[in-house]
């Protein structure tokens, strides 16, 4: 990842991209390897050719574009762009504009028993500093919801099994421009998380919120920037309480100092900037991962496990990997409830680079896709960098992976599904038909998994029939 340029969807309130380590959503090969980096003909041990896909891999449509939208309006959403993420009940939570409105955007759950819209704003979209006419949803630190986030960063707001839904907004005219909000589905109930302007246990306040990670016991993982510091930091939140998990200057385990924890961050037409990734995750028993750089310790970076306040190491740069050579570089780091985590890395073999997504826990990791891995007629040359709080790694270990496969000289994307054993099934392909009509088309590359094997499915749905894109679920796709 370690010179690239970030490569993101934007919305029209986006003005800069920045970054002290740039990061490219996903990467694809070129015709001199990956990124100009992996020379052609260089090779490595993967898992053979792909299983068969079973035929009870069944797609659900929950939502799409045109659809009415409770309160007037319709989905004006573009699915394949901006994502969604899924609870243990297959409900997701995603966000949207809304077409034919002056209430224009909002955040959005749907299942099967229908759309639910979560909050309502209004304006020229998230960062744009066009708040609209005050038309929004109340806030509750005063004043009215204005502009969301859609897009990936910030990435799709995060949803538990208990169908609460984590949010980004900017607010018009209330106590902060900006903040990080809660729903909670049991009362209706919007909770603010943390607001720009809020007291930082860092000392001062605030100056700027990023998007958080949510657990079922509504634990929240977040970063932020406090004061002047112009790089994200990782915080907790806690029924209302706000702790430090880990910033730049803390001691490092094992020796040395967190010098970056989170190097993403984007500029908006407001003036405003946001840190964006990499994010942390936090599971149900309050494990939280992380990635950070070390200066003066036994690594240069690497994933740590953390209980809030004591780090350790999971896998560091040097180590050596599945596939082997050693890792060079790690995205974020997915967490699930048995402390197993998932990353996209680059790995260096001899003086080259490639890269691919690995799964497990100390002693026991698996590679489970890399660049040139044979896959379903053809081979990798695309991957999606790991970014939380998409949830693809679910307490069994299986995995949820998004991949261009090169078929005769042409790209098809596919999601994957990663087995703990190391082998690999395909549960969407492009062209798969969609229960709206049409076929599936691009497909949004970081897609979620849940315990019971449910996946997102966010795609364009182009072909006769179709509804131009949708929000999905595929269930059943056992191997």
């Amino acid at each position: 990842m370690a010179g690239m340029n970030i490569v993101a969807y934007s919305t029209a309130a986006l003005l800069t991209v920045t970054s002290v380590v740039a990061q490219t959503p996903y990467v694809m090969m070129s015709d001199h390897g990956v990124v100009e980096r992996l020379e052609r003909g260089v090779g490595f041990d993967n898992h053979g050719t792909v299983a068969e896909r079973p035929e009870a891999c069944d797609l659900i449509g929950l939502a799409h574009y045109g659809q009415d939208v409770p309160g007037g309006g319709t989905l004006g959403s573009i699915a394949f762009a901006d994502g969604a993420t899924i609870s243990s009940t297959g409900r997701i939570a995603f966000v949207s504009r809304i077409d034919g409105t002056e209430r224009n955007q909002g955040i959005f759950s749907a299942g099967e028993d229908g759309l639910l819209p979560i909050v309502i704003g209004c304006g020229g979209g998230g960062g744009s500093g066009d708040p609209g006419s005050g038309c929004g949803d109340p806030s509750p630190i005063g004043g009215t919801f204005s502009g969301v986030f859609p897009g990936t960063p910030p990435s799709a707001p995060p949803i538990n099994n208990i169908g609460d839904v984590l949010f980004l907004s900017d607010i018009d005219r209330g106590d902060s421009p900006r903040g990080l909000f809660l729903y909670q589905a049991d009362t209706g109930d919007i909770r603010k998380v943390v607001a720009v302007g809020d007291d930082s246990p860092l000392g001062g306040t605030f100056s700027s919120i990023g998007p958080g990670s949510l657990n079922n016991s509504r634990q929240v993982v977040f970063l932020a920037l406090t004061g002047l510091s112009t790089d994200g930091n990782l915080f907790l939140w806690d029924d209302g309480v706000i702790s430090k998990v880990a910033a730049a200057g803390d001691p490092a385990p094992g020796g040395g100092f967190f010098w970056a924890i989170g190097t993403e961050r984007l500029g908006y037409r407001d003036g405003t900037t946001m840190p964006t990734g990499p994010l942390g995750a936090i599971n149900d028993v309050g494990q939280i991962s992380f990635r950070g750089y070390v200066t003066g310790g036994e690594s240069l970076g690497g994933i740590f496990l953390s209980d809030g306040t004591t780090h350790q190491w999971y896998v560091r740069v040097g180590d050596p990997t599945p596939m082997g050579g050693t890792y060079a570089d790690f995205a974020a780091a997915s967490l699930n409830n048995a402390g197993e985590v998932a990353f996209f890395a680059d790995v260096r073999v001899d003086s080259s680079l490639t890269s691919g997504w690995f799964a497990g826990s100390p002693g026991g990791w698996r590679k489970a896709i890399a660049f040139y891995d044979p896959v379903d007629g053809g081979a990798v040359y695309g991957l999606a960098y790991s970014r939380n709080p998409l949830t693809p790694l679910n307490d069994a270990g299986r995995l949820l992976l998004w991949a261009a496969i090169r078929i005769a000289s042409i790209d098809y994307e596919r999601l994957l599904i990663s087995e703990p054993d190391g082998g690999l099934s395909v549960a969407v392909r492009q062209g798969d038909s969609t229960p709206y009509g049409g076929q599936i088309g691009l497909l949004h590359p970081w897609p979620s998994l849940n315990n019971d094997g449910q996946g997102t499915v966010a795609a364009s749905t182009p072909g006769a029939g179709g509804v131009f894109n949708a929000y999905m679920i595929f269930q059943s796709c056992t191997p």
